[in-house]
């Protein structure tokens, strides 16, 4: 047998091309046993498990995998886990693994797992706590592309010979605390499943450009696969959204610098993917414009990113009535017109344009700036975040590693790509996991949007609780009969938004956390682990730490770090000047507590907080208790100078008969403290709202400001 796991070592090394990243982690002369678990992806893995582990150590199968006849014959110890909840095999496979020192085991992979699957996670990590062994992860990437792939449903292209990569990581222990009984069990399948989500982000390939990840993305779900679409009835596939970028990318850097920084004026349509890849395609770098931020606000935009040229389209700038702001716009830079530019487009260029798609190589490197997003301005003026390739990939790959996408999926994106949100989970990671894409102009439209979601048959959303719940107010319950999952960021889900999802719509919302300077995502409730009230876990290799607020008891400022973090920021002080994140780490401004299961719950901006009377009262939960009270109206509240306490609260409501004796008498009622009950409230039209959807605190406030001066 020795001879033969010879042969076939070299024999795999031929076929598959076989790498193995962390071989020292493949032995052990530790003293306790070693549980091997081995991410399962194909009928393949416990054969290369055998040919890499040896016949010496227990192998415990899967029933199915157990039954394979070259399986039974070198592994007749192996033994198969028939019935996770059969409490006589549990027993007697722990008798079997403690006999052994070494023990190898075959877990589910998936963003999601359930029934029998978790049952299964859940015994893996049970067993590795009774028998007191060190947990070695291992996956073996590639073969979920062969015929032999486990995940036979999704529309993936297949490789009879894939190239294999196995990764093997260092020993560890599951951190279960003092735990007992069946919260023990919970609690080790809890541990077990994020260790394998962080092992399939560490194995997934964001060493590459944006344009190498479209391109992977091609190879990896055919150049044929619809890539996206828009409500203008323009459609592209892998292959023409490719091709179409290149061709444009040619005529653009005719008149851009090298590494130049551009302006990118438009709505969410197909063509701007198509303008923004093909700026990646040349090496420039794409600053994304948020035309609804006012004259003002681009500008300073522009010169903190030295942009010269402004890429936009006559169409859109007439359509959305933009004409003062591209007058302004034209004072300190150039517009390029899209359509002028694709007036050049020949045979000529387009036959260059294939050629460049056939015989594409590599260009740029991942660690590179490839786009600044500007920050929302909701606390003062934008600054320009510039997020490398990787920062972007990295963020796709974390959030993909704990929610399910893939092609069998339709996402219909709304949010703005000028906002990070909308720019990576809206288009940049659909595309690269072979989600179809399809864009909407404006999240805005309360009725239109719900029709979009039945006419494209939507299975995912990302939109904001203040969308939310206008198209709540104006969708039928079919409209999000297709859609499987609702995820929301950029400000706090409400108690009754969640309400009408669950009970009109059958859905729960999904909510997470992030920020501009994280590319954007840095927490997410999921399907398997949603807990109202908090964002979720944090991201895979995320890491934190908090500091203590003055006058604020439990939780603390919140400061991070990962791989998806900026390369650092640009602003109108320093022009063009990166000033990278102090220390490598990047202060939120958020107050968050995080709970013993990892959920984070976020308590407010620090400049949230106002300090009345020596207590700081968070203006976000005040916010929440009026919409509470008042769900179907719109509501901002701020803190103004006070002469007396110091500050002072103000409500801003869209409710007519607002008194404040109404929010007085709920807050008794709920246990609120006094101080948290406005001191005024003003009676307004509408909220002011960021694009992003988020409510405006900066023009709220000196709205607030004006009425009570007048």
């Amino acid at each position: 047998m020795v001879v033969f796991r010879f042969v076939m070592r070299l024999l795999l090394r031929a076929v598959f091309r076989l790498k193995i990243v962390g071989r020292d982690h493949l032995t052990s002369t530790a003293a306790q046993p070693r549980l091997y678990v081995i991410a399962h992806d194909s009928w393949l893995d416990p054969l290369i498990g055998y040919v890499l582990l040896g016949r010496d150590a227990l192998h415990v199968l899967p029933a199915a995998a157990a039954a394979k006849w070259y399986l039974r014959w070198m592994l007749p110890r192996g033994i198969a886990v028939l019935a996770p909840t059969d409490n006589r095999e549990a027993v007697k496979l722990r008798r079997l693994a403690a006999d052994r020192h070494t023990v190898v085991v075959y877990a589910p992979n998936g963003a999601v797992i359930e029934g029998d699957e978790l049952q299964a996670v859940q015994d893996i990590a049970v067993l590795a706590d009774r028998i007191g062994a060190e947990v070695v992860l291992m996956r073996l990437g590639g073969l979920e592309r062969s015929p032999a792939t486990l995940h036979a449903e999704t529309a993936m292209r297949r490789r009879w010979l894939p190239k294999v990569t196995v990764t093997v990581e260092a020993p560890r222990r599951l951190d279960l605390g003092n735990t007992l009984g069946k919260t023990r069990r919970i609690a080790a399948g809890r541990a077990l499943y994020l260790a394998l989500s962080d092992l399939r982000f560490r194995t997934a390939d964001t060493n590459r450009t944006l344009f190498g990840a479209l391109r992977g993305a091609a190879d990896r779900y055919g150049s044929g696969h619809p890539a996206l679409s828009d409500s203008m009835g323009a459609a592209f596939s892998y292959r023409t959204l490719q091709i179409g970028a290149l061709v444009l990318g040619r005529l653009l850097a005719r008149r851009l610098w090298p590494g130049e920084t551009v302006g990118v004026l438009l709505p969410n349509a197909a063509g701007t993917a198509v303008t923004y890849f093909a700026l990646q395609s040349v090496g420039r770098v794409p600053a994304m414009l948020n035309y609804t931020a006012g004259a003002a606000n681009i500008i300073i935009a522009c010169r903190s990113a030295q942009v010269r040229l402004v890429l936009s389209s006559r169409a859109f700038v007439e359509r959305a009535q933009l004409q003062p702001l591209i007058a302004a716009l034209q004072t300190e830079t150039t517009i390029i017109w899209l359509e002028d530019i694709r007036a050049k487009v020949g045979r000529l260029q387009k036959l260059r344009g294939v050629l460049s798609y056939l015989f594409w190589r590599p260009r740029g490197k991942p660690d590179d700036p490839a786009t600044v997003v500007f920050t929302s301005g909701s606390e003062g003026s934008p600054k320009g975040v510039v997020l490398s390739h990787r920062n972007i990939l990295n963020n796709s790959a974390q959030v993909a590693s704990r929610i399910a996408f893939g092609p069998e999926d339709k996402l219909l994106s709304v949010l703005p790509v000028f906002h990070s949100l909308g720019l990576t989970a809206g288009m940049v990671l659909p595309l690269v996991a072979g989600v179809k894409l399809h864009f909407y102009p404006s999240p805005l439209h309360y009725k239109q949007v719900p029709e979009q979601l039945v006419a494209t048959k939507a299975t995912i959303f990302f939109a904001t609780d203040t969308f939310l719940a206008g198209y709540a107010r104006n969708a039928s319950p079919e409209a999000f009969s297709s859609v499987r999952l609702i995820v929301s960021g950029a400000e706090p889900v409400r108690a009754d938004t969640r309400r009408v999802y669950r009970e009109r719509f059958g859905l729960q919302l999904l909510e997470g956390y992030g920020m501009t300077e994280m590319a954007p995502v840095v927490a997410v409730n999921t399907p398997m682990f949603n807990r109202d009230g908090t964002v979720g876990p944090l991201l895979p290799l995320i890491e934190i730490r908090m500091e203590p607020v003055p006058g604020l008891e439990g939780g603390g400022r919140l400061w991070l770090k990962g791989p998806n973090m900026m390369l650092g920021y640009l602003s109108s002080d320093r022009p063009g000047v990166l000033e990278p994140p102090h220390d490598g780490w990047h202060d939120s401004g958020d107050v968050v507590e995080i709970d013993a299961d990892g959920y984070v719950a976020i308590r407010g901006r620090v400049k949230r907080f106002a300090k009345i009377a020596g207590e700081m009262i968070s203006l976000n939960a005040v916010e929440a208790m009026v919409a509470e009270l008042w769900p179907e109206d719109s509501h901002a509240v701020v803190a103004v100078p006070d002469p007396r306490r110091g500050e002072r609260v103000v409500l801003l409501t869209t409710r007519i008969a607002a008194r404040r004796g109404d929010v007085a008498a709920y807050g008794r009622n709920r246990g609120a403290s006094d101080l948290m009950v406005p001191s005024d409230v003003i009676v307004i039209d509408q909220v002011p709202l960021l694009g992003s959807g988020k409510t405006d605190h900066v023009a709220a406030r000196r709205l607030a400001c004006a009425r009570m001066s007048a």
